[in-house]
């Protein structure tokens, strides 16, 4: 019976590392972990081990193989090395690991170091570290380096950094926040109060001094043409618009700004995180304010006027002051069975179109109790109970006739 042939190998595992000297505000320490493992030429894991922890320059690895031949690789955070060894007796083996030392700084858009998260890549080999007052150093034999950094509540930024041509960065992180920036009062205190509750946001007036270039996400509103260019031209951020030439708008965006209120105004904001920022903040959506007067419209069901009606409730800035209903009714007994499920006292305004006679008919028990409270309208009809009680040929209501 044949028995495996085995030889013992000896690495001799050598580091040399270039570096800028390490910044005042560093706290690295020089530490070496080395990853060795040794595959069979198919590519099959021999073995594997974590060596040289404090001290690689005198620091041997030895692994009992089987005769033949080798790759040995070792890493060390972003450096690598491979290398083909063929044993056929105990051998002693020299590795070399050169690499360079990226020296990465994270700040504030105010310059301030930050502590934040940052994860470094290069051809698959990945390491992870969190800055200590601002710094930390990576260990690469890569040229090219790829580098996530990230930190709660700010902008998250990814990078690709030439290490032979940009040995230190710095790297300035912008917060999360929604920058508002108005032309007029419309919401401007409650957003002040919200301002003050959060740090999600900050409020600006037109005139006020602002650096757009360090902004992350600007809403504005209320704006001329010639200011928002203006401020397009300064920054990179995200531009939310509301009357305002430039930038992105949606139904919700619009709805939470003309509803208004410090609910509607909060949930705007927690959308807004979580539409540009990826947050998972939690938010409802518009709601109209409470309390709104209602309106009721009573026509022929058939009536050209429906679709017109329909669409001016939809208009937000009626739809915060108004709460609109149309009755639509197919003859006079449908008139009057409908009326049975409505009631007309609860409502501010009630407008009538094109009443016949017979509906009147029906109208009149309903309509002539409410009078001394209730404004009636009537439009396009010959009013033979007098149930209406505004004059739509007075200067004031003129627009209701046109």
């Amino acid at each position: 019976m044949l028995r495996a042939s085995f030889a013992c190998l000896i690495l001799l595992l050598s580091v040399f590392g270039v570096s800028a000297s390490l910044p005042e505000n560093s706290t690295e320490k020089v530490l070496y972990g080395l990853n060795v493992s040794i595959f069979d030429l198919s590519g099959n894991l021999i073995e594997n081990a974590t060596v040289c922890v404090h001290d690689c320059k005198k620091a041997p690895a030895s692994f009992e193989l089987q005769t033949g031949c080798y790759f040995v690789n070792s890493t060390y955070e972003l450096a690598f090395n491979s290398t083909e060894v063929c044993i056929e007796k105990d051998t002693d083996l020299s590795i070399y690991l050169n690499f360079a030392v990226l020296n990465v700084t994270v700040v504030n858009s105010s310059n301030f170091p930050l502590v934040a998260e940052v994860n470094a890549s290069a051809d698959g080999l990945f390491v992870s570290k969190r800055t200590e007052k601002g710094f930390a150093i990576f260990n690469t034999s890569f040229e090219e380096v790829q580098l996530r950094i990230s930190k709660e509540g700010y902008v998250e930024k990814i990078l690709s950094v030439n290490v032979t041509e940009n040995p230190e960065i710095k790297v300035a992180l912008l917060e999360k926040k929604v920058t508002f920036y108005l032309g007029n009062s419309e919401n401007y205190q409650t957003l002040k109060d919200i301002e003050n509750e959060t740090g999600a946001v900050e409020v600006f007036m037109v005139g006020d001094e602002v650096d757009f270039e360090n902004k992350t996400l600007i809403f504005l509103a209320n704006l001329n043409q010639s200011i928002c260019e203006e401020i397009a031209g300064r920054t990179k951020a995200t531009l939310i618009a509301f009357n305002a030439s430039t930038g992105y708008n949606d139904t919700n965006i619009t709805k939470y700004w003309i509803y208004g209120g410090r609910d509607n105004l909060l949930n705007m904001v927690n959308y807004l995180l979580a539409k540009f920022f990826g947050d998972k903040a939690s938010f409802d959506a518009p709601k109209v304010p409470e309390n709104r007067s209602k309106m009721i419209f009573i026509l022929d069901r058939d009536s050209k006027q429906i679709p017109l009606i329909r669409s001016a409730g939809a208009d937000p800035y009626i739809e915060k002051n108004l709460e609109i209903s149309i009755l639509g009714y197919m003859d006079h007994n449908d008139l009057a069975e409908s009326l049975k499920s409505i009631n007309l006292s609860e409502y501010s305004v009630i407008f009538l179109y094109m009443i016949s006679y017979p509906a009147q008919d029906v109208l009149k028990d309903y309509l002539l109790p409410l009078k001394e409270r209730v404004k009636i309208v009537g439009l396009a009809f010959t009013d033979v109970y007098n149930l209406t009680n505004v004059n739509i040929s007075a200067p004031e209501y003129k627009s209701i006739a046109d």
